[in-house]
């Protein structure tokens, strides 16, 4: 798990060590490696200049958001397809290219293929690398 330390997640931190203070921190330390899972922190929150792949895939999470919701109300399930249309436009960004494929003709790598076993028929417009 990465993540960076930022207040959002330290300030959960403290609120997590209070609800659970009957854990002990060194049995779930050892869960968490017993299971192979190893959380790293990234650069400082105070920079989100140096962790730029996170921050830009943020950034377009949160412009999708605003041009989807806008000034509208939703209800419950409203609300929740629009964050699942964001996740499959986010997801639709493409990662790669299998050698000799035709980005053109929809042949690329993106985290839906991988999630899903396919992607859209159309690649997104604009360049990438």
């Amino acid at each position: 798990m990465y993540s960076d330390r930022g207040p959002q997640l330290t300030s959960t931190s403290k609120e997590l060590k209070q609800v659970f203070s009957q854990l002990d921190w060194n049995d779930v330390c050892k869960f968490e490696r017993d299971k192979g899972m190893k959380w790293q922190f990234t650069k400082s929150a105070d920079a989100p200049w140096q962790n730029g792949v996170n921050e830009a895939l943020i950034k377009s999470a949160k412009r999708s958001l605003k041009v989807m919701i806008g000034e509208n109300t939703f209800i419950f399930a409203e609300f929740q397809t629009v964050f699942f249309e964001v996740a499959n436009l986010l997801n639709e960004q493409p990662i790669g290219l299998k050698r000799g494929s035709n980005l053109n003709a929809g042949c690329y790598l993106c985290p839906n293929k991988l999630l899903l076993g396919h992607s859209s028929n159309h690649a997104p417009m604009g360049t990438w690398a």
